[in-house]
């Protein structure tokens, strides 16, 4: 199954279920294993404490795509027992180039969710648990990107141009695919998440900000492994474009 593109927008929890945080997680991917190889530390897993939602980001079609009803949920990290400064990697996608961009990374800062909603087409098999997790990553890089312009789809906005922020680079985060687990896992053993696609990641741009579009919807019924939440979303505020990676040169 492909990647999707995504918008997010801001969020705005509603009802008091989570409203300031959540237990803490167990989490893996390819940036903290690194990190582990260098440490030569036995385990592969960090701890983390996640907070409140910040963004929810809702699947975009480009080209007459189908739409898809499996967003992401987006909750800042507040504390790990691990993190990145500096890590260097080369990703590539429509954006970057056939030469790609190298990027440095920073974090976990956040962590993406598979979240529902609750006026999604109806059930077609598609559900949370065949789609990855993922941490999220701080970004830099001074390599401009080769396409500032998109038209996009997406459920709340339906067909619009968006813009990219111009004044700065627009690349902000990285988005890795993640296993996660609600108790400490066993080091001796494999992680018991799969990475459904361990290739495919998201790179997270800004859109430029519309003084004059504002959005507004309250009473957004939504779900995921946190149960039922309400949330309130507003302006959109990044582009999500799925992206691979690789070691850096």
């Amino acid at each position: 199954m492909a990647i999707d593109h995504f918008v997010a927008y801001n969020a705005f929890p509603e009802n008091d279920l989570y409203k300031h945080g959540f237990p803490i997680r167990f989490v893996d991917d390819q940036i903290l294993q690194s990190l582990n190889k260098k440490n030569e530390r036995k385990h592969n897993y960090t701890k983390v404490v996640i907070g409140k939602m910040d963004y929810f980001a809702i699947t975009a079609t480009k080209n007459g795509q189908e739409k898809r009803k499996i967003h992401l949920a987006w909750y800042p990290i507040k504390e790990t027992d691990d993190k990145v400064i500096g890590e260097k990697k080369k990703i590539k996608n429509q954006l970057t180039g056939e030469d790609g961009h190298f990027i440095y990374l920073d974090g976990p800062v956040g962590i993406l969710v598979p979240t529902t909603k609750d006026d999604d087409p109806p059930d077609d098999g598609d559900t949370r648990e065949k789609h990855d997790h993922y941490l999220v990553y701080k970004a830099h890089t001074t390599q401009e990107v080769i396409k500032y312009d998109f038209k996009v789809d997406d459920q709340f906005l339906h067909k619009r141009d968006i813009n990219l922020e111009k004044k700065k680079r627009p690349l902000e985060f990285f988005a890795v695919r993640c296993s996660k687990s609600k108790e400490k896992p066993d080091p001796d053993k494999k992680p018991n998440s799969t990475l459904f696609n361990s290739n495919d990641h998201l790179a997270i741009y800004k859109i430029q900000e519309h003084i004059f579009d504002e959005f507004d919807k309250k009473g957004l019924k939504i779900e995921n492994q946190f149960k039922n939440q309400t949330i309130g979303v507003g302006n959109q505020v990044y582009l999500f474009v799925p992206t691979v990676k690789s070691e850096a040169d």
